[in-house]
Formats: C-alpha cells, sequence, structure tokens
C-alpha cells in the first residue's frame, strides 16, 4: 500500500435482511482516500452512498445489517472488519470521525454542549475534564461561534440550525481524525449557511491535514469540495474519476443524466433535465447493468453482462459496456 493511501476500501459488500428478502444495499465497492484528499460520493438518494460509511465504521449490524465475507476496509493498513466492539469504538471518533445529516437528532437534547464535547475528548484523548473543556471551547472557536464560553453552557434547542451543525463538526474534529466522512453536512441548512460550513470544512482540512470523505447528491457541493468523485448507483459503482474528470469529460450515461439535471445560469430553460424510469427494486436480484431500464445507450448485452469497473486512459473508470473497446486499447498499450 502506498504510504499516502489512508483509507483502502475493497470489494466493500453489504447486505440488509427484511421481512420481504435481502437488501443488497452496497454490492462490490472499491475506493481508495489518500491523506488530506477529499472523496465525493454522490447518487440518488437510497443508491448506498450513507450504508458506505456506516460499513466502514461498522455501525450497521444494529440496523439488521451484515457485511459479506470477501469484503475489506484497511485504515492505515490496518484491517477493521475484523475488530472487535470495543476495538472500533477507540476508532470511532478518534481515528475516524463521522458528521450526521440531522444535527438535531445527532446531539442528545437533554445534556449541554458542554457534557456532550468534554465526554468525547476525554474518552478519546485521555486528558482530564479541565482541559478537555478549554479544548471544547477552543474548537468551538474555530468552527465560528460566537460566545464559546457562553454556548457551551447551552442545549441544543437553544442553537439554530447551523450552530447546531457547527457543534457536530466542532465535536468531530476535536479529537484530531485522521478521517472524516461527512453525510450531506448542510442538508436542511440556507444557501448562506451551506456556504459557510463547506468553507469551514474546507479550512479546517488544511489545517489539520484530515482526509474527508463527502457524501451528497448534491453535485455543485462536491464540484466545489471533492478532489476524486465516485458515483453510486442501486449499491453499485459507476464511475470514478477526478473531480476534473467527472465534470469535464462525463463516461457513464448515469453521471450525465447528473450532470444534465443542474440548473444552469448561462441558459434559460423551459424544464429542468430529469432521468426517465426509476431505480430497480434491490429485493429482486438485478442481472446485468443497474442501469439498463433508464439509459438510452443500453443493447442487448447489458441485461446479461454485468459491467466491471473498466481502466480508462486517463485512468478513470467506469462501469459500462460502452467503453469496453477503449478499456481494452488502454491495457494493451
Amino acid at each position: 500500500m502506498e504510504d499516502n493511501v489512508l483509507l483502502q476500501v475493497s470489494h466493500l459488500r453489504t447486505q440488509f435482511e427484511t421481512k420481504e428478502g435481502i437488501i443488497p444495499a452496497v454490492d462490490d465497492i472499491s475506493f481508495t482516500v489518500e491523506r488530506g484528499q477529499v472523496l465525493g460520493i454522490v447518487g440518488e438518494s437510497g443508491c448506498g452512498k450513507s450504508v458506505t460509511s456506516m460499513s466502514i465504521l461498522k455501525l450497521i449490524e444494529k440496523y439488521n445489517g451484515r457485511i459479506l465475507a470477501g469484503s475489506s476496509v484497511k485504515l492505515e493498513g490496518r484491517e477493521l472488519l475484523g475488530l472487535s466492539e470495543a476495538e472500533m469504538c477507540n476508532i470511532r471518533g478518534r481515528e475516524i470521525a463521522m458528521i450526521f445529516q440531522d444535527p438535531m437528532t445527532s446531539l442528545n437534547p437533554v445534556f449541554t454542549i458542554e457534557r456532550q464535547m468534554v465526554e468525547t475528548i476525554v474518552r478519546h484523548k485521555k486528558i482530564g475534564r479541565k482541559a478537555a473543556h478549554s479544548t471544547a471551547v477552543e474548537w468551538l472557536a474555530k468552527v465560528g461561534i460566537p460566545e464559546p464560553e457562553k454556548r457551551i453552557k447551552e442545549y441544543p434547542h437553544q442553537l439554530s440550525g447551523g450552530m447546531r451543525q457547527r457543534v457536530i463538526i466542532a465535536i468531530a474534529l476535536s479529537c484530531d481524525p485522521k478521517l472524516l466522512i461527512a453525510d450531506e453536512p448542510t442538508t436542511a441548512l440556507d444557501v448562506t449557511i451551506q456556504a459557510q460550513i463547506l468553507d469551514l470544512l474546507r479550512k479546517l482540512k488544511d489545517e489539520v491535514n484530515a482526509a474527508i470523505i463527502l457524501i451528497t447528491h448534491d453535485m455543485g457541493v462536491v464540484a466545489e469540495m471533492a478532489d476524486h468523485i465516485l458515483v453510486m448507483y442501486a449499491g453499485r459503482a459507476l464511475e470514478y474519476g477526478t473531480k476534473q474528470q467527472i465534470f469535464r469529460n462525463p463516461r457513464h450515461p448515469y453521471t450525465k443524466g447528473l450532470l444534465a439535471s443542474i440548473p444552469r445560469m448561462d441558459r434559460q430553460e423551459e424544464r429542468l433535465f430529469s432521468i426517465e424510469g426509476n431505480v430497480p427494486n434491490l429485493l429482486k436480484p438485478v442481472e446485468g447493468c443497474v442501469f439498463r431500464e433508464r439509459c438510452g445507450y443500453a443493447r442487448e448485452a447489458c441485461g446479461s453482462c454485468r459491467p466491471e469497473l473498466l481502466s480508462l486512459p486517463d485512468e478513470s473508470r467506469v462501469s459500462c459496456l460502452l467503453y469496453e473497446k477503449e478499456a481494452k486499447e488502454s491495457a494493451h498499450e
């Protein structure tokens, strides 16, 4: 493994057992995250983005999910999936921190901000409560909360949505994690606060050199933040590349559809583009390409052959039979 690779996820497969049957929520996903890099994971709601992050942290078992044999999640070369719950508790928060979607449900409404921050810092940094209090106040100031000494004594309901989200970010970063997973960190925030939160994440990433996995359905957010982008659909990876590759030369028809659906300020359109059709029902086995029913380029082979994630000459990857010839030519060069 290269020295600069922080996280390596290989052939990750996660399933959920339901009354109706088994749902393959994450189906053979692989990617790496380098130190100081931002990886954006994008796709429609239900495509498996959040389940991927929960699988990395081994949090899906409480939701009746399981990670299948053959999956691998390595942090600095150390396999996480074989660790006990006690060992994972030491990694969560200290080495890998997560910002969840809803700051109101992430914070305990009956405890003050101080109690929630101090207990987290004491648990992971092994320092006294006085030093932990100072660290908490320092981080509240860093994330732009005014009068941190006063705010730390307050309860979550006394803060605005934007301030609660800043508290969540402060808690996540207060233990100096190596990797920060941000799951829809700007959901339900107005555009001004969204911009402030993204700017804050960018500055803090540079300050502590932490890697970030940014999970979102908002292509505008990843355009601003990400270095690399992983496009997911129905639990599978359809395309992977740098931000420039994805936005300037998207390959997969699904990626093209996502980008075409973004409103453009430089032209007037009567109607926004939308991808026709619906996401497949994962309770039923999907043979071949999961996107074929909604794809304008689908052919007969797409119904029987599951396309691999092909490596292209520019080092991007795409799961589409349209690029088999290009991938083979690249392999022979």
